[in-house]
């Protein structure tokens, strides 16, 4: 299975603030943890700020709405055992709101140098990306400024024209871009220096 050039290995959630221009493109099946990023000899990340919200569980909204804890061991094998449980399941509200609330305090204070920055939050899953995109709705900066894109949803049409949520969000009209498995390597937006995981790569 091909993997990402970049991927959090066994971290349950975290967030980036501030990436930069690549010094170099990294081979594709290469693969560095964001902690070792710039440890590099080349490092292909400049300026990052790392903040991580650490946590020894898994904290899980099953189908019937009840909150579960799992180890990540147990996390992981039912995950790679049960792909439509791991496909519906969300990460708890409360999992994720502290960091999406530390996220939402870094753009906060990146946007009051009147600059245009953005932030860009991924998702577990489908379900899960309309709860954050819901979630985030909550913060008086977000409200009515978050777009949600994925692959249910509008993306890019067959001759590659972004749909209206991309161009509101490179327009500053959306300050905030909620997506699962959308957005990767070549998307780029000038001012979106605020990175938001809250996803497992299996």
């Amino acid at each position: 299975m091909r993997r990402h050039s970049c991927k959090c290995l066994n971290k349950s959630s975290y967030s980036v603030d501030y990436f930069c221009p690549t010094t170099y493109s990294p081979v594709t099946d290469y693969e560095f943890t964001i902690q070792d990023a710039w440890q590099l000899k080349e490092p292909p990340i400049k300026r990052v700020m790392y903040k991580e919200a650490t946590s020894k569980a898994f904290l899980v909204e099953e189908l019937n709405g009840e909150e579960i804890e799992y180890t990540p061991e147990v996390f992981f094998a039912k995950a790679e055992s049960d792909k439509e449980w791991f496909r519906k399941i969300l990460l708890a509200d409360s999992f994720c709101l502290p960091v999406l609330e530390k996220a939402v305090e870094i753009l906060t204070q990146k946007r009051d140098t009147e600059r245009p920055h953005a932030m860009i939050v991924r998702a577990l899953n489908i379900p899960h990306a309309h709860r954050l995109y819901q979630l985030l709705q909550n913060f008086p900066i977000l409200k009515e400024r978050v777009g949600l894109v994925h692959s249910e949803k509008e993306g890019f049409d067959l001759a590659g024209k972004p749909s209206a949520t991309y161009q509101r969000f490179f327009s500053g009209e959306y300050i905030c871009l909620v997506h699962c498995g959308m957005v990767g390597e070549g998307f780029s937006h000038p001012w979106a220096s605020v990175s938001v995981i809250l996803c497992i790569i299996i």
